[in-house]
């Protein structure tokens, strides 16, 4: 069921960012993102997305929908006990972005804010000797992010991307930073 709920949401993104990007001006990149996250009370992790930008390159005005990933196993042991857990979050979302007028072609400093919806998930799994016990859970929140960064175009066709976002999601909030390759369409 999770799997099925999140290849709707992409495919409900990618259907509304070609209906944008119809309606509204060209298709301007595709990104990979990858980066650094620091959820609440979670030690922090790796976290992967994919994006696209349509709008208004006349504005600097960009609708930047987008699909993140992040997982965390955490376990230990003693001589009696044993206890694992690998929890998730699949979020699908869309950001508005403005790039800063700034003189020079090569830099672009921007901002950003938008909203998602995370799919968060945890499976953990106890031992006591010969008893096991293994519970999951599963919850989707709606969060808001914001932040910013600076695209450095490397030539015609791609760029690299510095950003950093917090994510305000009910009792999850996190802080990711990181990079994205950027293709020019």
């Amino acid at each position: 069921m999770t799997k099925r709920l999140i290849l709707v949401a992409v495919v409900a993104v990618a259907m509304l960012g070609a209906s944008h990007a119809h309606a509204a001006g060209p298709l301007r990149a595709v990104g990979l993102h990858a980066g650094y996250i620091s959820p609440e009370n979670i030690d922090g992790t790796w976290n992967a997305g994919l994006y696209f930008e349509v709008g208004a390159p006349l504005l600097g005005v960009y609708l930047q929908p987008f699909v993140t990933y992040w997982n965390q196993s955490v376990g230990g042991a003693t001589n009696s006990m044993s206890a694992s857990a690998d929890m998730k979050d699949w979020s699908v979302g869309a950001n508005l972005k403005w790039l800063f007028p700034v003189p020079t072609p090569k830099v672009h400093p921007f901002v950003a804010a938008g909203g998602a919806v995370h799919r968060f998930s945890s499976d953990a799994s106890m031992s006591f000797g010969p008893n096991m016990l293994s519970p999951s859970a599963s919850d989707s929140k709606f969060g808001v992010q914001f932040g910013g960064g600076l695209e450095l175009d490397m030539g015609r066709s791609w760029s690299l991307v510095g950003q950093s976002f917090y994510h305000v999601v009910s009792d999850v909030n996190q802080w990711t930073v990181g990079g994205a390759l950027q293709i020019h369409l």
